[in-house]
């Protein structure tokens, strides 16, 4: 039996129950948060240090809930240009705090719109923000939360680690996560 015939039966069976039962998705979310590390490795040492904070930051906001989410129903997902002007506001705010604002390669908001910036700034080309509290787990769309990843690593590790669990699970489903 491969792990993700494992998850599918055991989110399967789980999401079944009682809505006051919580589901244990603890060893999906440690697998998903240490692929998450793997990948910063192979970022550039700023990058790699950001992850770091931004996984530390999740942990902390997770633990203030007792760890435990609930899975909503999204009218829609946070479009891209959206992600990328979180992420840079977060680099903007900690580069500012640090002293060093100069180092980083950001167009000013005034003279683009994001869907321009998106078409125009090679860095889209091969990274894709993610949440890293999924929105769909109750994540909120803020710069602590979203990371850039390389695009082959967001859509081809990532989401198949968490999705088996976020699909599977209907709305309204208490799953803990630490």
């Amino acid at each position: 039996m491969t792990r993700d015939t494992r998850v599918q039966e055991h989110v399967s069976s789980e999401t079944n129950l009682d809505r006051s039962q919580v589901l244990d998705g603890r060893r999906v979310w440690s697998k998903y948060v240490e692929a998450i590390r793997r990948c910063a490795l192979g970022m550039d040492s700023l990058m790699r240090e950001m992850a770091i904070e931004k996984l530390s930051e999740v942990e902390f906001q997770l633990r203030l809930g007792g760890g435990v989410v609930t899975k909503i129903r999204l009218p829609a997902k946070t479009p891209s240009a959206r992600l990328w002007e979180v992420e840079d506001e977060y680099e903007i705010k900690r580069a500012s705090r640090r002293g060093c604002l100069g180092s980083l390669q950001l167009r000013a908001k005034a003279t683009c719109q994001y869907g321009e910036y998106l078409d125009t700034n090679p860095r889209f080309h091969y990274l894709d923000v993610h949440h890293i509290w999924p929105e769909t787990l109750g994540g909120p769309t803020v710069g602590w939360n979203v990371l850039p990843l390389p695009k082959s690593a967001h859509l081809h590790l990532l989401h198949r680690i968490l999705d088996e669990l976020v699909r599977q699970t209907d709305p309204g489903t208490r799953v803990r996560l630490l």
